[in-house]
């Protein structure tokens, strides 16, 4: 862990990414001062005052990104899992880097590290962003739009569908990486935002010469992967294969 944690968009599952840090800040002797302690966690010198400040802030983060997501995702009743989060909250807000390290140390007994261990099990269960094979499906997709973009702006295709794939793309786009960080339902309403504005646009799509046909495949194609994706039904192998449903493409047939 050098200077922070890794970026909260690449975060698969904050709780057991917390339960992994503090379990490196636990190793460390208690005789040892609190800064040097975070500096030896931080990859830093205990005099960079800005890299423990960002490591600081990165653990926080995580506090926080776990607490969400705990309370979001893990159905049923999730207090056992909330507490051991905000007492570690406790613990940094009482920090004191001066001091020896076993003050804090103090915090991060057995029954916490356990309890945020399960926790970490327990959110891999129900948290989107958990599983890695979604970030993973995810990653693939958003580099697809991001090719079907730029495929979509360099072709034959009218000015005003160039205009209407380029938004959507853009879009769904955003809303995926959304969906990544936290599973929110944004990526359903995109999607039925787009089905909307493509009704509407039937006549114009359906105007395009046949040479056109490809790129506009491609598009209808990319959207039925993303719903099968949220779905629940796309496997990893079919994203290089056609998709296994393209609802969208019989609205204009």
């Amino acid at each position: 862990m050098k200077g922070k944690t890794q970026s909260m968009d690449e975060i698969k599952n904050p709780i057991a990414e917390l339960h992994k840090v503090l379990t490196s800040l636990r190793n460390a002797h208690e005789s040892t001062t609190t800064v040097d302690v975070l500096a030896r966690v931080f990859v830093c010198q205990a005099d960079d005052l800005p890299s423990i400040l960002e490591g600081l802030k990165s653990i926080l983060d995580l506090i926080k990104e776990s607490k969400q997501a705990a309370e979001k995702f893990i159905p049923g009743e999730n207090a056992r899992f909330i507490e051991p989060i905000d007492r570690i909250n406790t613990m940094m807000s009482s920090m004191n880097l001066s001091k020896s390290w076993s003050t804090s140390k103090s915090f991060l007994v057995d029954k916490t590290m356990d309890a945020l261990d399960f926790g970490g099990y327990a959110l891999a269960q129900f948290y989107p962003a958990a599983k890695p094979e979604n970030v993973a499906k995810i990653r693939d997709f958003i580099e697809k739009l991001d090719e079907l973009l730029e495929e979509c702006l360099s072709s034959d295709l009218s000015d005003e569908l160039k205009k209407l794939f380029s938004k959507h793309l853009e879009t769904l786009r955003a809303a995926l990486l959304r969906y990544r960080l936290d599973g929110s339902v944004e990526v359903d309403e995109t999607m039925d935002t787009i089905v909307g504005s493509l009704l509407r646009h039937k006549d114009s799509i359906l105007a395009e010469p046949e040479e056109n046909e490809k790129i506009i495949g491609k598009f209808f194609d990319i959207l039925g992967k993303v719903n099968d994706l949220i779905s629940g039904y796309q496997s990893a192998a079919q994203l290089a294969a056609p998709a296994a449903t393209v609802l969208l493409r019989h609205i204009i047939n």
